[in-house]
């Protein structure tokens, strides 16, 4: 992907916007960002694009203190859960969750993968019961 962001020759980070000229060519216009440090946006976005770069920029599906929906096919219940904190791992994102509600079957369980969203845990608990019916109704409603 290319760089929105540049450098000067003296380090300070610039925004490269693009425009079309009268002819209808593209042209680059380098716009340096002119508020305070603290609200530098070219430099945030500059460092953004390094931590990209260097592959050290991590991005969450869900923040830190999300409710989350999880659904048991054996026993036909959603646990209410939240996402406590997060761990990064060489096999992606691990949610750490908490049970926000005494209904849940989880001691033993400490969270779930990126991957999972959408399969066995939902952001909503509509859609955690969505799925649940329908997973059941495949399943002949005896969970196994």
């Amino acid at each position: 992907m290319e760089r929105c962001t540049d450098y000067d020759h003296s380090g300070v980070p610039y925004i490269k916007h693009r425009f079309l000229d009268e002819d209808g060519l593209p042209t680059v216009e380098y716009i340096y960002d002119q508020l305070s440090v603290n609200g530098n946006e070219a430099a945030k976005f500059a460092l953004l694009e390094d931590l990209e770069e260097q592959d050290r920029l991590v991005v969450v599906d869900i923040p830190v203190g999300t409710t989350v929906y999880d659904v048991n096919l054996k026993r036909g219940i959603i646990s209410r859960l939240y996402v406590e904190s997060i761990w990064v791992g060489k096999d992606g994102n691990f949610y750490n969750w908490k049970m926000d509600d005494e209904n849940g079957i989880y001691s033993n369980v400490r969270g779930f993968l990126a991957s999972d969203i959408g399969k066995t845990v939902f952001l909503t608990r509509e859609e955690a019961e969505t799925a649940l019916a329908g997973r059941m109704g495949e399943r002949g409603g005896d969970g196994e």
